[in-house]
C-alpha cells in the first residue's frame, strides 16, 4: 500500500533543504525552490490530500499542498499525467472533488499544463454532456499550440461534435497567435551591465551535471568572473522594486559552447517566472554588444527580447534607468529623453513574441498548417519573409539540399531564406541531453518524428553521480519515444552519426558545432535540438557559402594537415587571423570539392576538425555510388545491433529512412554558375606536418582562438615561451581518430621503447572514439602488446576496464572508456598535481605542455587556465611529440614514420 506519509514528508524535507541551501546561501543569500515534481509517486500523494483520502502529518497546510500540486509539477512527465487525470475527473463531476478546483477551474488548469496528456484530457471533455465543461475545455484547446501532436483527434470528432468544430476552426484560424500579447512599444528598465559573455562563465562545464535542475545550476551563473554577480542583481530589484533589469553584455554574448542554458540561466535572473513551467523563468529583455546566433535564438525560444547595440553599450551603467522603445529600436534616457543606443527588430522577433516564443510558434504553426492543408485552405500568411531565389537561378549543392527540405523538387534557396526545414536525424549527448530532456517535455514530446540518437560519451569516464544515475535515465526517456540510447562506454556523438546518415540528409546535433561526412549537420542548443526530434523540422535561415577546392595528391598528405593547411591558407590570405577577431568561416556554410575518391572515414576526419571553426555547417562532395554502397554497410551495421538494448524500435526507425535513401538516392550537385560568398583553391603539395599552437591574445595572453595554425619547422620560432617546447602528455583520442591512428601510434610506441627502454613524455592517454574501434584494437592484440612492452621498460599502464569508475591512478600510459573526457575537460582534465605523483615532485614544472588529437585547445580546456598548453596535431605527431619530449625536427618525424612501419611490420609477423 502506498505509504502517502513518508512521500510527502520526504518532499516537504527536500523543500527545506532547498530553502537552506548552504551554497544558494553563499551565492544568493536565500535558499532556492523545490525541484519541480516529475514521479508519480509524489503527485499521488498530494493528491490523496487534497482529495481528502489522507491527512497529511505536519505544519504544511492544504493550501501548500494546493499551490504544490497547481504549479510545482512539470509537464509531460508521470507526475503530469497523474495530474491531468485527475483534474479531467474533477471536471466531469466523477470520483472525489479535490481541494481548489471546481468542475470549470479544473478545465481551466487542464489548460496551462501547455500539453501531452491534458490535450487528451481535455479532448475527452469535449464530448461529455456538460455543455459548459464541454465549451470550457474548447476554448482551452484553442490556445494550446501544443496540441499539434494530438490534433487529429480533435478533427475527427469535429464531424459530429460542435465544440471540436469550433476548436478545429479557430486552430485553422490562428486564433492562438491572433490573441497573443503584441510587444509593447517601449519597457522602462534598469541597466546592469555584464562585463563577460561567453556561455562557460553562464554555464560552467564543471556544473553540467546540475543543468536539468535549473534552479540550482543558476547559481553558477557568472560566478567564475565574479562571485558577488547575483547578488549584484537581486540588489538592483529591491533598489528599483517592480522595474525589469536588464543586462547588458559589454562583450559578445553566448558565444562558444551552444548550451541553452547560459541563456536560460542568465533569463533566470533577468526574466519573469512562468507558472506553468515550475523552476523555468521567461520574458525580458537582453542586451548586448552582439548576440551569438545560437544565443539569440535560445533567447527566442524563451519569449525573451534580443537586442544587439553594438558599441553603444558604452553609454550605459549599470543602476541607469532607460526606456527600451521596442518600436522605433532606441535606448532613451528615462529622465532626459537623451538617445543612448540604437538598434533594429524584425518582423521575426515580434511575432515570435506574440506567439509566446519561437518553440510555441513553431508547433502552432504546425499545428495552422495541418489543420488548414485537411480543411482544404490556403497556407496561412505569418508575414515573415520566406523563401528566396538567387538572380541567376543557379544553386550550390547545399543550397539544394536545403530547398529538398522544404519540398522542392528542383533548385533551391537563396542566401537569407528563411523557413521550416525538415530533418532527417537529430542527434544529443549527455552533458546537454539533459536540458534537452527538459526542452522535449517542454515540447510534451512523447514520440519522435525522425530516427534520434542519444549519446552518453562526455559523462562515461569519469562520472559524478548524477551522471550515473542518467546513464540508466537519459537512455530509457528517449527510447521510451522510439530514440536510440547508447550505453555507457559506448563512444563519441560524432563518430556514431557517421553511420547513420546519408547524402542530402539535414541532421540536427546537440553540440556547438555539426560535424558529418554525409549530408549537412546543423549544430543547436537543447531546444531546437529539442524541436527537431519532436517534430521533426526545425526554423532556419540559409547563410551564404564558401566553395573550398583542393587539388593535387590528397593521398600523400595526412586528413588533419589537409583539414589544417586550409586554414594556413586562410591565414596567409588574411581571411582569418590568429586571434579569431577576423573568420570568414564563421556562420557560413562551407562546401568542399576535390577528395572524391578520399575514403569516407578520412574525410570525416576533416569535417570533424572542420567544425571547429564556426562554419553554420559543412558538407563534402561524394560520388553516389560510393555512398550508396556505405549506407549499405550502415544498415548491417545496425541490424547487428538489434537486441543490445540500445532501442530496437528507433534502429528500425533509422534503418527504414537509410534504406528510403538506398532505394531512391538524393545527392544535390552544385549548378554551374552557382554563385559563392568566396571560393578559394588549395593545392595539396607534399608538405611538413601543421599544428595548432595554444591559442592567444593580442596581449599575449592565453586565448580561445584554434586558428594559430604553423608548420613543423615553424614551431620553436614561433612559440614565445620556451618553456611550451617542453612536451610531458599526449593525447591520442576524440571523435576524428580512427582504427589507423591507434594501430600508428602504438606501433610506434612499442617499436621506440624496444629501441630505446624508455620515452621522453610522462604521460600518453588513449581513448578510442567508439566501443567498436576499442574492441577492434584489443583483439588485435596490440592494447595487451603495448602493455606488455611499457611495463618492461619500468613504465606504469592503466585501462580503464581494470576499474571502471577511476578517478586518478597515475600512470605513464592510460588506456581511457571510450569517449570525449580528455578532449572535453569537462570529466579528465590533466594538472599538475596528478604530474607529481607519476613522476616525482621535483621532476614536475608548474605547467603542462600537451600535444594531442584533440578538437580545442582553448585555455583551460584539458588542464587549468594558465597551467596547461595545448599543441593540436596529427595523432601520429602528437605521438612523435611525446615520445621525443619536444617537438620533433622535420627530419626526426620522417625517422619515426620509418620506425612506425617497420614496427608495424614486426607485430603483423608475429
Amino acid at each position: 500500500m502506498h505509504n502517502f506519509q513518508a512521500t510527502l514528508d520526504a518532499y516537504v524535507q527536500h523543500v527545506e533543504e532547498r530553502a537552506n541551501l548552504p551554497y544558494a546561501h553563499e551565492c544568493i543569500g536565500r535558499g532556492i525552490d523545490p525541484k519541480p515534481i516529475q514521479d508519480a509517486e509524489t503527485a499521488e500523494a498530494i493528491l490523496a490530500v487534497l482529495r481528502g483520502k489522507h491527512e497529511y502529518v505536519g505544519e504544511k497546510s492544504m493550501e501548500f499542498w494546493y499551490d504544490t500540486f497547481d504549479g510545482g509539477i512539470f509537464p509531460s512527465t508521470e507526475a503530469s499525467t497523474v495530474k491531468a487525470v485527475a483534474l479531467e475527473e474533477a471536471a466531469k463531476g466523477e470520483g472525489d472533488a479535490i481541494h481548489g478546483y471546481t468542475p470549470v477551474q479544473a478545465v481551466e488548469a487542464l489548460g496551462r499544463m501547455r500539453g501531452g496528456k491534458a490535450i487528451v484530457c481535455l479532448t475527452n471533455l469535449l464530448k461529455g454532456d456538460n455543455t459548459d465543461i464541454a465549451k470550457a475545455a474548447a476554448e482551452q484547446l484553442k490556445t494550446m499550440a501544443l496540441a499539434v501532436h494530438d490534433w487529429e483527434a480533435v478533427y475527427e470528432l469535429s464531424e459530429t461534435n460542435e465544440y471540436a468544430k469550433s476548436v478545429v476552426d479557430s486552430w485553422g484560424d490562428a486564433e492562438w497567435f491572433q490573441k497573443g500579447e503584441d510587444m509593447p512599444d517601449s519597457v522602462e528598465v534598469v541597466v546592469c551591465l555584464i562585463p563577460e559573455g561567453n556561455t562557460e562563465p553562464l554555464s560552467p562545464a564543471t556544473q553540467a551535471h546540475t543543468r536539468e535542475d535549473l534552479s540550482y545550476h543558476s547559481l553558477a551563473w557568472m560566478k567564475k568572473v565574479d562571485p558577488n554577480a547575483i547578488r549584484e542583481v537581486l540588489a538592483l530589484k529591491d533598489k528599483h522594486p517592480g522595474k525589469l533589469i536588464m543586462p547588458v553584455f559589454t562583450k559578445k554574448a553566448f558565444a562558444g559552447s551552444s548550451r541553452a542554458t547560459g541563456a536560460w540561466n542568465t533569463v533566470r535572473w533577468f526574466g519573469e517566472m512562468k507558472k506553468s513551467l515550475p523552476g523555468f523563468w521567461w520574458g525580458g529583455i537582453v542586451a548586448a554588444s552582439v548576440i551569438d546566433a545560437k544565443g539569440y535564438n535560445a533567447l527566442l525560444g524563451i519569449g525573451t527580447i534580443p537586442v544587439q547595440i553594438g558599441e553603444d553599450y558604452k553609454n550605459l551603467e549599470t543602476g541607469q534607468v532607460v526606456r527600451v522603445n521596442l518600436k522605433d529600436g532606441k535606448i532613451e534616457d528615462a529622465g532626459s529623453d537623451k538617445e543612448l543606443a540604437t538598434f533594429s527588430l524584425t518582423k521575426v522577433e515580434r511575432i515570435t513574441y506574440k506567439a509566446g516564443g519561437s518553440s510555441n510558434f513553431l508547433a502552432g504553426r504546425l499545428l495552422t498548417g495541418a489543420v488548414r492543408a485537411k480543411l482544404g485552405l490556403s497556407e496561412y500568411d505569418w508575414g515573415i519573409p520566406g523563401l528566396l531565389e538567387t538572380e541567376n537561378g543557379k544553386y550550390t549543392a547545399l543550397q539544394k539540399l536545403f530547398g529538398t527540405k522544404v519540398g522542392l523538387t528542383s533548385g533551391g534557396v537563396a542566401p537569407g531564406s528563411s523557413g521550416l526545414f525538415d530533418v532527417d536525424l537529430m542527434a544529443s549527448q549527455d552533458t546537454t541531453g539533459t536540458i534537452t530532456r527538459l526542452a522535449l517535455r517542454l515540447l510534451a514530446c512523447e514520440k519522435f518524428v525522425p530516427p534520434v540518437l542519444q549519446t552518453l560519451c562526455h559523462t562515461s569516464a569519469h562520472p559524478k553521480p548524477n551522471d550515473i544515475l542518467n546513464f540508466e535515465t537519459l537512455p530509457k526517456f528517449f527510447k521510451d519515444r522510439e530514440g536510440i540510447g547508447l550505453l555507457r562506454g559506448d563512444g563519441v556523438i560524432h563518430s556514431w552519426l557517421k553511420k547513420m546518415s546519408a547524402l542530402g540528409w539535414l541532421i540536427v546535433i546537440g553540440d556547438s558545432h555539426g560535424r558529418n561526412v554525409f549530408g549537412a549537420a546543423v549544430p543547436g542548443d537543447s531546444l531546437l535540438v529539442a524541436t527537431a526530434g519532436a517534430f521533426g523540422k526545425i526554423p532556419y535561415t540559409i547563410p551564404k557559402s564558401i566553395r573550398v577546392e583542393f587539388k593535387g595528391d590528397w593521398t600523400k598528405q595526412k586528413p588533419r594537415d589537409i583539414q589544417l593547411a586550409l586554414i594556413e591558407k586562410l591565414l596567409s590570405l588574411d581571411l582569418v587571423d590568429q586571434y579569431d577577431e577576423k573568420n570568414i568561416l564563421n556562420g557560413l556554410l562551407v562546401e568542399i570539392y576535390g577528395l572524391d575518391e578520399m575514403p569516407s572515414e578520412k574525410k570525416f576526419e576533416i569535417m570533424n576538425a572542420m567544425g571547429e571553426y564556426g562554419p553554420a555547417s559543412q558538407w563534402i562532395y561524394t560520388p553516389t555510388e560510393v555512398a550508396v554502397r556505405e549506407v549499405k554497410e550502415f544498415i548491417a551495421f545496425w541490424e547487428g545491433y538489434k537486441g543490445t538494448g540500445r532501442g530496437d524500435v528507433g534502429i528500425q526507425k533509422l534503418i527504414d529512412r537509410l534504406q528510403a535513401w538506398v532505394d531512391n538516392p538524393v545527392n544535390p550537385v552544385e549548378d554551374e554558375g552557382a554563385e559563392y560568398h568566396y571560393k578559394l583553391e588549395l593545392d595539396l603539395d607534399r608538405k611538413e606536418p601543421l599544428v595548432t599552437l595554444p591559442g592567444v591574445t593580442k596581449e599575449g595572453k592565453p586565448g580561445n582562438s584554434y586558428l594559430n595554425v604553423r608548420r613543423l619547422s615553424e614551431v620553436p620560432e614561433k612559440v614565445s615561451n620556451p618553456a611550451h617546447l617542453e612536451v610531458e602528455e599526449g593525447m591520442v583520442l576524440s571523435c576524428v581518430s580512427r582504427t589507423d591512428h591507434f594501430i600508428d601510434s602504438m606501433a610506434t610506441v612499442i617499436g621506440y621503447v624496444e629501441k630505446n627502454g624508455k620515452v621522453g613524455g610522462d604521460r600518453l592517454w588513449y581513448s578510442a572514439p567508439t566501443v567498436d574501434i576499442e574492441k577492434e584494437i584489443r583483439e588485435m592484440g596490440l592494447v595487451d602488446k603495448l602493455r606488455k612492452t611499457v611495463e618492461d621498460a619500468g613504465l606504469v599502464f592503466w585501462d580503464f576496464l581494470n576499474d571502471p569508475y577511476d578517478q586518478r591512478q597515475p600512470a605513464n600510459f592510460r588506456w581511457e572508456m571510450p569517449g570525449c573526457s580528455l578532449c572535453m575537460g569537462n570529466q579528465e582534465t590533466i594538472n599538475v598535481e596528478e604530474a607529481k605523483l607519476i613522476n616525482g615532485v621535483e621532476k614536475v614544472r608548474d605547467i603542462r605542455v600537451v600535444w594531442g588529437s584533440n578538437t580545442r585547445n582553448n585555455d583551460g580546456r584539458v588542464g587549468p587556465k594558465g597551467e596547461t598548453f595545448s599543441f593540436i596535431c596529427d595523432p601520429f605527431l602528437a605521438t612523435c611529440a611525446f615520445l621525443l619530449r619536444k617537438p620533433p625536427t622535420v627530419d626526426e618525424y620522417f625517422e619515426l614514420e620509418t620506425l612506425r612501419d617497420e614496427s608495424k611490420q614486426k607485430l603483423v609477423q608475429q
